[in-house]
């Protein structure tokens, strides 16, 4: 009997220094000193969640497989994680471990591929146009919608067109006369026998260019 008093008190006294050790593991995780880098972690397979290391009789929850946990501390058998409100350990060869930082950065490399590709194919759809004139009514529906792709594809002009929408419409002007005044500056643009007047990057009138005697 007496054996198993002792062998019980044994046992009490280690589940007490081992919730204790959880605690102040907790706690310095909260005070920033264990962590620098904050990390995260996907699960491969479903896995019980521990509430002590090494007891299979403290399970918490089964974490569902390809659940995505915060990893508070890692050793070679063990990592403690935290999945929703709960807390406690998953064995740590079944936690993929993925570096916030890394998870940022990729993030960040994703985005600039991803403006790359578009650039890329605004200039491919640009040049396509210029190469095929069958494309070049997609390509203006596609900048500047229907209505006024029809319009710019016609050859038409009207006020309040902005530079891009004129050559668009009627291609580079032959020359470009500018004139300061004050704060503002005006463009007369040439073509052939029409002049063009831009101000403040808008349209505003046009006329016939006389004759020469």
């Amino acid at each position: 009997m007496k054996a198993i008093l002792l062998l019980l008190g044994f046992l009490g006294c280690s589940l007490l220094v081992a919730q204790q050790t959880r605690t102040e593991v907790l706690e310095r995780l909260e005070q920033g000193t264990q962590v620098q880098q904050p990390l995260k972690g996907v699960t491969k397979g479903a896995l019980r969640l521990f509430g002590e290391k090494d007891d299979l009789t403290s399970v918490i929850i089964i974490v569902p497989n390809g659940s995505e946990v915060e990893v508070l501390e890692r050793d070679s058998a063990y990592v403690l994680a935290k999945y929703n409100e709960y807390t406690g350990y998953l064995v740590a060869g079944k936690v993929e471990i993925k570096s916030v930082a890394n998870q940022v950065q990729q993030e960040a490399v994703r985005q600039e591929v991803q403006q790359q590709q578009q650039l890329q194919q605004t200039r491919q759809e640009t040049q396509d146009y210029r190469i095929n004139p069958e494309n070049r009514l997609t390509y203006l529906e596609h900048k500047y919608g229907r209505d006024v792709a029809n319009r710019i594809y016609a050859g038409k002009i009207w006020k309040g067109m902005t530079p891009d929408m004129v050559k668009d419409a009627w291609g580079e002007p032959d020359r470009v006369n500018r004139v300061a005044s004050g704060s503002t500056v005006k463009e007369e643009w040439i073509y052939r026998s029409t002049w063009l007047l831009m101000e403040q990057g808008k349209l505003k009138e046009w006329g016939a260019i006389p004759a020469r005697r």
